[in-house]
């Protein structure tokens, strides 16, 4: 999606960009039907076929600007908006997930058919955030990643991990992109125990945090955990 903002964006800005560059707009008392401001042939260039036509009728509006030159007002600011607005649409799409992080969120699962991952992870009380990360391997293989900020002050040992230098406690469940492009599959739970000397600590499912002792589920039970809105670390 956020290529296709992208591309459509690209074509207004730049149809922006050369009209206000060669003075082409809207003629007082014109009636033509191809009489429009450098801001109106931008909007239609959202559509791609009025694209094409301002690229056809591009000659003939040139002649016309050499006969009416038309100063488009704010042009500077006009296209500094234009871009920031292009920049800001295409970053919320990246943002809000491409087809495989959509494809895992919306996702059912066979323990527990009647909620989607997303709303499994999304809702987990004792996370304070889940962000979702998508990547390929160095074979190219697809995967997502979803990794939940954990919510010290809901653990039982919460207060003992702080005492330790404990700053921070997330949980990543990651799940392979299948070739259908499609489906997925459950493939690995870690968590990454992060201490205030900025130290990572990643710890395989199945291990623990040795100080203070915390054991980490397997990653069945870990993502049961989730389901059930119980804690990861217990």
């Amino acid at each position: 999606m956020h290529y296709l903002i992208a591309l459509l964006g690209g074509l207004a800005y730049g149809v922006y960009l050369d009209a206000t560059k060669h003075k082409i707009g809207r003629v007082p008392g014109d009636d033509l039907a191809d009489n429009h401001s450098a801001g109106g042939w931008a909007g239609r260039a959202l559509l791609i076929a009025p694209a094409i036509a301002y690229l056809r009728k591009r000659p003939r509006l040139l002649e016309r600007a050499a006969e009416h030159p038309v100063e488009a007002p704010h042009a500077r600011r006009n296209k500094v908006l234009i871009l920031a607005g292009l920049m800001t649409a295409v970053f919320l799409a990246s943002a809000g997930g491409g087809g495989n992080i959509d494809a895992v969120r919306n996702g059912i699962l066979n323990i527990n058919q009647a909620t989607t991952l997303g709303e499994a992870m999304e809702n987990y009380s004792h996370f304070r955030g889940v962000v979702w990360e998508e990547g390929a391997t160095a074979n190219g293989m697809h995967f997502v990643n979803a990794v939940g900020d954990l919510d010290l002050d809901r653990l039982e040992d919460g207060e003992a991990l702080r005492k330790k230098g404990v700053t921070g406690v997330k949980a990543l469940f990651q799940f392979m992109i299948l070739r259908d492009g499609e489906s997925f599959e459950y493939q690995a739970y870690e968590m990454h125990v992060q201490r205030g000397d900025g130290e990572v600590q990643k710890i395989k499912a199945g291990g623990f945090i040795p100080d203070p002792y915390a054991a980490i589920p397997e990653p069945d039970e870990a993502l049961r955990r989730i389901y059930d809105d119980e804690p990861l670390i217990r």
